[in-house]
């Protein structure tokens, strides 16, 4: 209401006649300020207000202009003539728009402005004295933009003397610059059309103040048609504009709490016309917005009167209130079932009753809830007895609550070690312990709360306590729980170990704390180093097969060498130079068995963990060495060991047991696990590569330190592989999908557990029936250059005289058993491989008399190579030759039908003798 008397207010007392039009052309409201144009018009003002068209006060265009102005939402302005009985008055009709249904229409008349600048432009001196002391704002500027002069009402707004302003630039000196292009925009204008123009634009004064001046401009010509000068008439309008902008407020500010109240709202004139309705009122009645927007309160009865109850009711009592003063607070059923709470009150101005306000509010939902609310009553009462109940199952609950916290108590103080809570500080000190405290420390748990008596960080061992604060503080950083292993010094002096299982927890003030559990591992860490002690003696029994049949390989070497040299000597110092060739192939044999003693020996010594400075091709190289004399040799073997050294801080035994682990892990699987269909064989591979721990790389690998660069240890193989569940069990103790006498199962885990320990990490890529690749990662110490010796590689020679063709990969051994079959008188054909003994047989079996077949060779085994012997010839004489006896291949070989086996290592007398004996052989 306050803003009604704001807006009739600025109504009543403009100069200028203000309109507000509807959307259909009627005219709502109008001022006083119309009465000089409807008396100039003649149109009586009953038959104004209210009435559609006013052409005769407005233009003629004016509802299509009221449309477009609703539409665009943007002020309209321009100028127009009304005309009557030969007189013209020159007006100027501004449009604003209220809101979506009205549009304000502001029309002032300058005819007398204009007809005093005619006046004043026909006479020669622009300095006229009535043009000067002119109130309105007037100012003439020549064609190159110099004020020729300005009146004195303009001077005194823009606190200048004349001498000032007349001959300067009028854009340079008045007018900000960001309205110049603006400004010439419209002299162009003018000058191109000799239309007069109306703008609105800033004027500077002199102390910087701004003033906005609408302008109403035409362009002089001289008699010769060349432009002369501007003249503008101006008007300043800052107030005007905060006044307008002041009325759009109200109104919006009107309208926004109109449309804002969940109630529908109807204001009416004393005549019934509606001045105001805000969208609730039309929804809430349903009632369309173009019946709204004919502003007839009529309309609006005829509209709604169907869905009431009572509709005659109803209008009786509307017809009385518009009667009286009477304020009115009633409920309306309609049809539809819906309820509205009706309030209204007289609209007052002045103390004169000027309309009334309807307020509307659908209640139904309230209604509803009122009946609802007796049930509830009636449901509180039975939800009162019921809470006196449920108060005393509460505190029955309370009492079995505290007794289930004495249990949590009694539970975790009878948990094997001890539960905490400890704060993130350098003494770890303590809040909470349990009673498992004393079991493993040998101290009360009084003793370390709050650091009474110690600290919990004085119990744990002065060497792991920067490893135990280095790996709790990252898991923190890490947001995730920790799992570590440490030793602790108990009241009585013992040393234990233990493991800490914990987490990061915090309290409302986001003070960080750690709880967990620590319990005593020591017999655990014991037992551990036993199985590694078993795994050593697992390791020396799965290869012992392998040692049995190449150490007998190189007492071949030497025996045969022996037994030859007696014979030799028999024969005398003629064959000097034989005697020596045979001592030193027996020596190298010797020497190649005492290295096998030594690797052997160092498998198998039980020693405690020392780390040292060591190079991994170290390792490599050993494991090589023993891969070669210890598996079949149907797999090939590729160790790729690089020139530079691969230096880490380790133990040099552990890490060679865990190469020597997986590099017998993969024989089994290219072997013996292979299914009795399925070829025997494969490629062992192994290499040395680094890596860095980038983010990427840590994505992957967990258990990585970012930044920190490792040697990765690569074994792969061609095996039989291993399936997704069968990988997540791979690393459990006693966990093997070998046979029982091939392996205890023990193997990963004791990689695993030295790889842990030597701070790094294991990771295992396998598919089934693809084979296995294990990547071990070490951390890097330095490069420093290694030299390494130069091996020496005997040479290989034979002088092939003979019958007897010899297959066998060892090169001593062939070299020894031509040896004795040359001294026997026969004449030899040598073959390192299955492959070549068959080309060599080929191309001479109508000579060869008789094959020595070795069981074990790379590629091909003795036993395919007897088969594709017999394919070449049925009736073809074989010896197969093993040093391991127990291999199952030698039972199926000789089942096959071979003529004979003979165990290494063997001498000259059993060679002669058992190829005497398959030579005299029948068939």
């Amino acid at each position: 209401m306050k803003s009604d008397m704001n807006w009739e207010s600025v109504l009543k007392h403009h100069p200028d006649a203000m309109f507000i039009i509807s959307r259909s052309g009627a005219c709502k409201t109008l001022n006083n300020g119309h009465r000089s144009l409807s008396e100039y018009a003649g149109v009586p003002l009953h038959e104004i207000k209210g009435k559609e068209g006013v052409e005769n006060l407005l233009p003629l265009s004016i509802n299509e202009d009221v449309l477009e102005v609703l539409s665009r939402g943007a002020i309209k302005k321009y100028e127009y003539d009304l005309e009557l009985n030969e007189s013209v008055m020159h007006l100027e009709a501004r449009l604003i728009p209220c809101d979506e249904d009205e549009v304000l229409v502001i029309v002032r008349d300058y005819m007398e402005e204009y007809a005093g600048i005619k006046k004043i432009m026909r006479e020669s001196d622009l300095n006229s004295t009535i043009l000067l002391a002119s109130p309105t704002l007037f100012v003439a500027i020549d064609a190159q933009g110099k004020i020729i002069s300005m009146n004195e009402s303009m001077l005194t707004l823009l606190g200048y003397e004349r001498h000032e302003v007349e001959g300067r630039d009028y854009l340079e000196n008045l007018v900000p610059k960001s309205d110049w292009e603006k400004l010439n925009a419209v002299f162009r204008t003018l000058v191109e059309k000799n239309e007069p123009t109306i703008n609105e634009n800033r004027i500077l004064a002199k102390d910087g103040r701004e003033f906005l001046v609408e302008w109403h401009g035409r362009p002089i010509f001289k008699d010769n048609g060349e432009f002369d000068y501007f003249f503008g008439i101006g008007m300043e309008i800052s107030d005007r504009r905060r006044a307008e902008e002041t009325l759009q407020q109200n109104r919006d500010m009107l309208n926004g709490t109109l449309n804002s109240t969940a109630d529908g709202i109807l204001v009416v004139d004393e005549d019934g016309n509606v001045i105001t309705s805000n969208r609730q009122f039309s929804d809430m009645w349903r009632i369309p917005r173009n019946v709204v927007a004919k502003g007839s309160d009529e309309e609006l009865l005829r509209y709604v009167i169907d869905g009431l109850e009572n509709p005659g009711q109803f209008l009786a009592r509307v017809e009385e209130l518009y009667r009286t003063r009477e304020e009115s607070n009633e409920e309306i059923h309609l049809r539809d079932g819906r309820v509205f709470e009706r309030y209204t009150c007289p609209l007052a101005s002045r103390g004169k009753i000027i309309g009334r306000v309807w307020n509307f509010r659908d209640i139904t939902g309230r209604k509803l809830v009122e009946e609802e609310i007796k049930g509830k009553n009636r449901e509180l009462e039975n939800l009162n007895r019921q809470l006196i109940a449920s108060r005393n199952e509460l505190e029955t609950a309370n009492i079995l609550l505290r007794k289930s916290e004495r249990r949590l108590t009694n539970f975790l103080d009878n948990l094997p070690g001890l539960a905490f809570r400890c704060a993130n500080d350098i003494q770890w000190s303590m809040e909470y312990v349990s009673n498992g405290c004393y079991v493993l420390t040998g101290y009360n748990p009084e003793d370390l709360i709050g650091n009474r008596l110690l600290s919990y960080n004085d119990l744990i061992h002065p060497n792991d306590r920067k490893y135990v604060r280095d790996n709790v503080q990252a898991a923190i950083d890490e947001e995730r729980q920790y799992e570590i292993q440490y030793r602790i010094i108990r009241k009585d002096g013992a040393i234990r170990w233990v493991f800490e299982k914990g987490g990061k927890v915090s309290d409302i003030n986001e003070d960080v704390y750690l709880e967990g559990f620590i319990n005593d591992i020591t017999e655990i860490v014991y037992k551990d180093e036993q199985l590694r002690q078993v795994q050593k003696m697992e390791t020396i029994g799965t290869l012992a097969g392998g040692l049995a049949h190449d150490f007998n390989n190189v007492l071949g070497g030497i025996i045969g060498s022996l037994s030859l040299l007696e014979h030799t000597f028999d024969e005398g110092a003629k064959n000097k130079e034989k005697i020596f060739s045979y001592l030193h192939t027996a020596r190298n044999s010797a020497d190649r068995a005492a290295d096998m003693v030594k690797r052997l020996l160092a498998i198998s010594r039980k020693h405690t963990l020392e780390f040292v400075r060591m190079d991994i091709n170290n390792s490599m190289e050993n494991v090589l060495k023993i891969c070669k004399n210890s598996f079949s040799k149907s797999i090939k073997l590729e160790f790729f060991i690089p020139d530079l050294p691969s230096i880490t801080m380790a133990d040099p035994t552990l890490i060679e047991q865990v190469i020597l682990n997986l590099c017998v892990n993969a024989s089994h699987a290219m072997t013996v696990m292979r299914e009795p269909y399925e070829k025997e064989g494969g490629t062992l591979c192994v290499c040395r590569e680094k890596v860095t721990a980038d983010k990427a790389f840590s994505m992957y690998h967990p258990e990585a330190t970012d930044g920190t660069k490792y040697w990765m240890i690569e074994i792969s193989d061609t095996g039989v592989g291993i399936d997704g569940e069968t990988r997540q069990k791979i690393f459990e103790p006693f966990f093997s999908t070998k046979k029982k006498e091939l392996g205890t199962g023990l193997g990963l885990s004791m990689v695993y557990s030295i790889i842990k320990e030597h701070n790094g990490f294991v990771d295992v890529y396998s598919e089934l029936g693809k084979g296995a690749t294990f990547r071990i990662y070490l951390p890097i110490i330095d490069m420093d250059a290694l030299i390494k010796d130069e091996k020496y590689v005997p040479d290989e020679f034979s002088r092939g005289r003979g019958i007897i063709l010899v297959i066998d990969d060892e090169e001593v051994i062939r070299n020894i058993t031509r040896y004795m079959l040359e001294e026997a008188g026969y004449e030899v054909i040598t073959a390192s491989n299955g492959e070549g003994g068959i080309e060599e047989y080929n191309k001479n079996s109508s000579k060869i008399r008789a094959v020595i077949l070795d069981l074990s060779m790379p590629g091909m085994s003795g036993k395919e190579v007897y088969s594709r012997l017999r394919t070449i010839n049925p009736h073809v004489k074989a010896i197969l030759t093993s040093g391991f006896r127990q291999d199952d291949r030698v039972k199926e070989t000789l089942d096959m039908g071979i003529n004979g086996f003979l165990q290494k290592p063997f001498d000259l007398e059993s060679l002669v003798v058992k190829l005497r004996e398959i030579l005299e052989e029948r068939g």
